[in-house]
């Protein structure tokens, strides 16, 4: 049995196509935008205002539709702006009310391979079908596991200041080593959290500082901004220590980890 696609100009109906710009935003090779989206709303403003060299935006509105880096092909429609202003580097862009009823549900399949993500909206519409439309908004990313946690610092500052439940729950109660890697340069840097100090405690203190008492990170904060941090920091939860286990065991195995990715001689580390 075949299925018929159905494409996304049977449901987005424009007046003048040729007043609309579409945006595929997809990553910059730092964070991902579906991140950005789902946590950060003025953030994820800023991605649709900015402004390169050429002026990519030089229609009256802008259809906005993000990655879906885990599927293959899809993009969510994020929103329509109205372009307002253009200053030297950025746009003034206005939210449209038109069909806000599928943002953060609405997932599109196409297949685009191009370099340039600010296109005229004929150029794709007819290449763009609808994959499906979700009862609810997309959210945020469910705990799924100890092995699992791997997250930027957007996402984790999300987590943080949301004190998601499930999260919460998962990181509050346990020791563990974790790993947290510079993507700008590729360094890491290994810490712990043991002595009545959970994952969840521990890792709010870099959110709050970027550096979280460390030497090392201090450095980098001071030097390079706390924007450096909020942009390139990863982390990853290494190896999860049940709270029973002694201070000294989960040292050791934060010394272990030092050692297998060699983060004193290439990282961050300096003990």
């Amino acid at each position: 049995m075949t299925v018929d696609l159905i494409k996304l100009s049977s449901i987005m109906n424009f007046n003048n196509i040729q007043d609309y710009k579409i945006h595929l935003a997809s990553t910059n090779g730092i964070v991902e935008p579906l991140d950005i989206f789902l946590t950060d709303k003025k953030r994820w403003l800023s991605w649709n205002e900015y402004k390169p060299q050429t002026n990519a935006f030089n229609r009256k509105y802008i259809i906005s539709f993000v990655n879906v880096y885990d599927e293959k092909d899809t993009w969510l429609f994020s929103g329509i702006y109205e372009v307002q202003n253009i200053k030297d580097n950025r746009y003034v862009i206005q939210e449209l009310p038109l069909f806000k009823e599928f943002i953060g549900r609405l997932k599109v399949n196409l297949k685009f391979c191009g370099r340039n993500r600010r296109l005229n909206l004929e150029t794709v519409f007819d290449e763009m079908y609808v994959k499906t439309i979700l009862e609810e908004p997309v959210k945020f990313q469910s705990f799924k596991g100890y092995n699992s946690v791997s997250i930027s610092y957007a996402n984790l500052k999300f987590i943080i200041d949301n004190q998601l439940k499930d999260w919460h729950v998962a990181l509050q109660n346990i020791y563990g080593v974790y790993l947290i890697k510079d993507k700008n340069n590729g360094k890491e840097y290994i810490g712990s959290a043991y002595g009545g100090c959970g994952i969840w405690n521990r890792w709010k203190d870099y959110v709050a500082d970027g550096h979280g008492g460390n030497k090392e990170l201090k450095k980098i904060v001071k030097d390079k901004g706390f924007e450096y941090v909020q942009n390139n920091f990863h982390y990853t939860l290494l190896e999860q220590i049940l709270n029973t286990a002694s201070d000294e065991y989960v040292i050791s195995r934060e010394n272990y980890w030092k050692e297998v990715l060699l983060s004193r001689k290439f990282g961050y580390n300096s003990n």
